[in-house]
């Protein structure tokens, strides 16, 4: 098949896929060199509208289906993107691109063996089609594999800048926050102003205790998107953790001016008023957190914290378990469900909340946090025998495993 003209290219390259189509369809090309116009002025509802009627065209070919496909499903319509890349394969069942775009249109829509489905074909049918590779890298990402995610080899371009977005913030789940760093500077290294990928790694290089590293990122973030909440959130976390608690609540303040609905800041800020004892101030933002979205474990764990530290052991053992179904890995919550059974005299069920809690933090605080728990059972247990003094006398994470075992 011929390739059309290069103002047909230039609209392909504008909706980031291919475009090949039969020579000598006058009206076609000129639908299609208004289509890029239109992509190139950022109008993407006229490029709709003009591609649509390309695709009307008796000879349209399946790449302009998927331009229109690919513009459905940026604006998030999904019904329609599925659709249109199903009329692209009704024309070329075998068409890598189209079965790639028919896999991301799945994904998004949380259909996500039948996306694996259209990915595999893909791949099978040009086993390097870029899309099909990142599509599929995705899926992995969503299993937690990032090994099988890097074995797909999906170019470095920047095609797949939020592909490695996307496994940086897996690793990040897992824990292997250095790693999460590698892959933002290669990120940062195409793209340094990309603000997702600043934002990111400025707050993975402060849980990495790096906070030089952190504050030249987020300094930067907050310099080039100064109407945006999301770097104001991220510095002050930045400054709270510096212990520059008014400079913190500063950045949470204007966050939430220029975003009253940002669920994080209100808990960022409460936690503030939390840790300077101001329970009742705290409260409010917990609840207005919760007001915005209503199981954010984050806000839960935080009012438990609170209420138990006002001797309401009810209601923070309440809100607590609420924040650990919300959140199974939060061992924070799991701390705040023991201490409510703790205050409810409940010291056996306590620190099996406290084990569970421990089994959540990452390898290198296990043995800190298991000290922290004993410091704060120590004054509370009244008997010197039982499995609440066996956990106080474990004197590691491997006897306490042994310990919650039996």
């Amino acid at each position: 098949m011929p390739v059309r003209s290069p103002r047909c290219r230039a609209l392909l390259a504008a909706v980031l896929i291919t475009v090949a189509a039969p020579a000598g369809a006058g009206d076609l090309d000129r639908l299609l060199d208004q289509a890029a116009s239109a992509l190139q002025a950022g109008d993407d509802a006229r490029a709709r509208v003009l591609l649509e009627r390309a695709s009307a065209v008796d000879d349209a070919d399946p790449e302009v289906f998927l331009a229109l496909a690919r513009l459905e499903l940026r604006r998030g319509d999904l019904a329609a993107a599925e659709a249109t890349v199903g009329r692209a394969l009704a024309r070329a069942p075998d068409h890598a691109a189209a079965l790639a775009l028919a896999g991301d249109v799945l994904r998004a829509a949380g259909r996500l063996e039948e996306a694996r489905a259209r990915y595999d074909a893909a791949l099978e049918a040009d086993p390097d089609q870029p899309l099909a590779r990142a599509g599929r890298a995705r899926l992995h990402l969503a299993d937690g594999d990032l090994e099988a995610a890097d074995a797909l080899e999906v170019p470095a371009d920047d095609r797949s800048l939020a592909l490695r977005l996307a496994w940086a913030d897996a690793a990040a789940d897992r824990g292997e926050l250095e790693a999460a760093v590698a892959k933002l500077d290669g990120v940062l290294a195409q793209n340094p102003g990309w603000l997702p990928a600043l934002l990111r790694r400025g707050d993975f290089q402060r849980r990495l205790g790096r906070m030089a590293a952190a504050s030249r990122d987020l300094e930067r973030a907050v310099g080039l998107a100064a109407s945006d909440p999301a770097p104001r959130y991220r510095r002050g976390l930045l400054r709270r953790d510096l212990r520059d608690l008014e400079g913190a609540l500063a950045d949470f303040e204007r966050a939430l001016a220029l975003d009253p609905d940002f669920a994080a800041a209100h808990v960022a800020r409460g936690a503030v008023y939390q840790a300077a004892g101001r329970h009742e101030a705290a409260m409010r933002e917990f609840d207005r957190a919760l007001a915005i979205a209503p199981a954010d474990g984050h806000a839960l764990t935080h009012k438990a914290v609170s209420r138990c530290a006002q001797g309401d052991y009810d209601r923070c053992r309440a809100d607590a378990e609420r924040a650990a179904a919300a959140r199974p890995g939060d061992w924070r919550a799991h701390v705040a469900r023991g201490h409510a059974l703790l205050g409810q005299n409940a010291p056996d069920a306590a620190v099996r909340a406290y084990g569970e809690a421990i089994e959540q933090v990452p390898d290198g605080q296990a043995r800190w946090l298991l000290a922290r728990l004993q410091r704060h059972i120590r004054p509370r247990l009244e008997a010197r025998g039982g499995f609440s003094w066996a956990f106080l006398a474990a004197e590691d994470v491997g006897e306490l495993e042994r310990l919650m075992a039996e």
